[in-house]
Order: structure tokens, then C-alpha cells, then sequence
């Protein structure tokens, strides 16, 4: 039996190797917050925003999707919906997500309350939450308010950043065209 022995610089380069890594793999949450308006009824934006089915028009980086399942009512309907989508700064890097969301009306507002899990390389995962309120100003005026608290590597801040931010002006965008296009008054 051979003994392996180790000594100072091998215990050394072994924890500066881990330093690197958890430096590079560790995430920390960030949190984006988005505000426009768009010219249609709270409800009516809620609802499109709400059906995932329109999701891949509102932000093209989506490929596919799957809804899991589906359960509940006006005041609080649930869905699970498992998609494929590409990165805008990398589009041959693809993720995995699950996304689990609540679609209900709160008191005035509109609200889509969601939690993903998204995988890249089907092996490494990050978190993030959302809340998207959908509130009436003036007679068909409404006011949507997303805030997003997403996780990422700490090296990798910008770019999440950037990416969340871009996907975010493209549903803003798509959004407002919608509308603009089909009014539903």
C-alpha cells in the first residue's frame, strides 16, 4: 500500500483550486425591477401575460415548453410549465427551466407570482423569483411592475444582469406592440 503524502504545496494549490471554483460557481442574488405602461385594461394585459401560451411571442428566447400541470380557479390558478430557452448573449447556450407560477387578483391589481429552477448543462442550477403586478391607472391606462430576484455567479454578475434586463425590454417591447396593435377596448 503507497502512502500519499501531502505537504504544504500540494494542501496549498488544493485550496486555492478551491477558492477559484466556489469564486466562479458560487451565486449570489441580484434583483432587477422593471416599470412601463401599457394602454389597455389591467385585466386584459394580466390575462395575456398570465397564459405561457403567449410567452414565446413576448420573449422569443423561449424554444419550447411543456405546461406540467395546471389546477385552480380565477382567484387562484397554478401552473407548472417546463421550457427550453437560448441566452441573447450566448444563443447557442441553451437552459432548462421549471417554472412555477400563481395568477391571481389582488384586491385592485393583477398578480403573477412565479419561482424557477434553471439548469445549465442539465447539471448546474440557479434560482430566481418574480413578481409581475398589473395595476390600473386612469381609465385603460395600466401600470406593470416586475421585480426579479434571480441568483448567479458571482463573476458572471453583467452578464446575468444584462441578460435579465434584455429579456425583460424584449417582453416590455412585444408587450406594448401587442396592444398597440389589438386594442381590446
Amino acid at each position: 500500500m503507497q502512502v500519499v503524502r501531502f505537504n504544504k504545496q500540494n494542501v496549498a494549490l488544493i485550496c486555492a483550486l478551491a477558492s477559484v471554483l466556489y469564486f466562479l460557481l458560487h451565486a449570489k442574488t441580484q434583483r432587477i425591477e422593471m416599470e412601463y405602461e401599457i394602454n389597455e385594461k389591467a385585466i386584459l394585459v394580466w390575462e395575456h401575460v398570465a397564459d405561457f401560451n403567449n410567452m414565446k411571442a413576448l420573449n422569443p428566447t423561449i424554444l419550447e415548453f411543456n405546461i406540467m400541470d395546471d389546477k385552480g380557479n380565477y382567484k387562484n390558478w397554478q401552473y407548472t410549465v417546463e421550457y427550453t430557452e437560448n441566452l441573447t448573449s450566448f444563443p447557442s447556450i441553451k437552459n432548462k427551466a421549471v417554472g412555477h407560477y400563481t395568477v391571481r387578483p389582488d384586491g385592485s391589481d393583477f398578480v403573477i407570482e412565479s419561482t424557477h429552477k434553471t439548469c445549465f448543462f442539465n447539471a448546474y442550477c440557479l434560482s430566481s423569483a418574480s413578481e409581475f403586478r398589473f395595476s390600473m391607472k386612469g381609465g385603460t391606462k395600466t401600470t406593470c411592475k416586475e421585480t426579479i430576484d434571480f441568483q448567479c455567479p458571482y463573476l458572471l454578475t453583467k452578464i446575468c444582469t444584462s441578460e435579465a434586463m434584455h429579456q425583460r425590454a424584449m417582453i416590455k417591447n412585444n408587450l406594448i406592440k401587442f396592444f398597440d396593435n389589438n386594442p381590446q377596448i
